[in-house]
């Protein structure tokens, strides 16, 4: 078992997510626009696949006007994970639950060093 995995970053375009293995557990690997985030494959709901087989769309919000009216917007640049089991919600960039903030997914370090990019726990 290993805490730490490395693999060239042309294996990781933009958008896209790799599996790796950290201490036996399962991560996902997320390339987005403002560079990479991993968490382990483990909702915290019910421990469904949410990095491999979670969708990421983006974070819908609302607020609500003085005239009582509310409002629905998209969150600048903010993107979610959610579980494909019961639709449980993750901010992609930080891991924190949409619902629930105090939860946050189990994260591993992702770091880009010389073209290579490395996870370590």
């Amino acid at each position: 078992m290993s805490g730490e995995v490395r693999f060239p970053a042309s294996e990781l375009a933009e958008g896209c997510r790799r599996v790796v293995m950290l201490d036996g557990k399962e991560f996902v690997v997320f390339k987005t626009t403002e560079g990479c985030v991993a968490y382990e494959n483990q909702c915290l709901h019910q421990g469904g696949p949410v990095c491999t087989d979670g969708t990421l769309h983006p974070h819908l919000s609302a607020r609500v006007e003085e005239d009582r009216s509310v409002v629905e917007y998209f969150k600048e640049g903010a993107t979610v994970l959610s579980c494909p089991w019961h639709g449980w919600e993750y901010d992609l960039a930080t891991g924190r639950s949409i619902a629930e903030p105090t939860l946050k997914l189990k994260s591993a370090s992702v770091v880009i060093e010389d073209d290579t990019v490395i996870v370590r726990l």
